[in-house]
């Protein structure tokens, strides 16, 4: 689920590792992957790059239009047209995400990115 359309042909290099990281920021941010079609009980029914992808659907409604350019820009199937590592970095996304964790205490067992609702919920108690 996670290899790159030029892993299946044998012909690959760093790139396909940018796809595997797309992969896995639009599951992160979704809690589903991409190039799967669920059924009405979010079973997978279908699984393959030619099903494409979407942000639609409520799993979106929360995640930032520059999140999602960044996976747009990782999911591309021609690997020379994909990301590289250090555009992916300067993207506006991870600039944005690491100004906002700089000033958070380590250890905490919250994200900057995704909070679990309980932790949000007590931390608003807390305040």
């Amino acid at each position: 689920m996670y290899m790159a359309p030029e892993v299946f042909l044998g012909r690959y290099d760093v790139e396909a590792d940018l796809w595997s990281a797309g992969v896995m920021l639009f599951q992160l941010l979704s809690g589903r992957l991409p190039f799967v079609e669920y059924g009405d009980a979010g079973e997978i029914v279908d699984v393959g790059v030619h099903l494409g992808f979407s942000f639609e659907g409520i799993f979106w409604e929360g995640v930032s239009s520059e999140a999602k350019d960044l996976i747009t820009k990782l999911l591309v199937r021609i690997p020379r047209k994909r990301l590289s590592a250090k555009a992916a970095l300067d993207h506006s996304w991870f600039k944005y995400t690491l100004e906002h964790m700089e000033g958070r205490k380590t250890g905490m067992e919250e994200s900057s990115i995704v909070a679990a609702p309980g932790i949000v919920a007590a931390e608003a108690q807390r305040l």
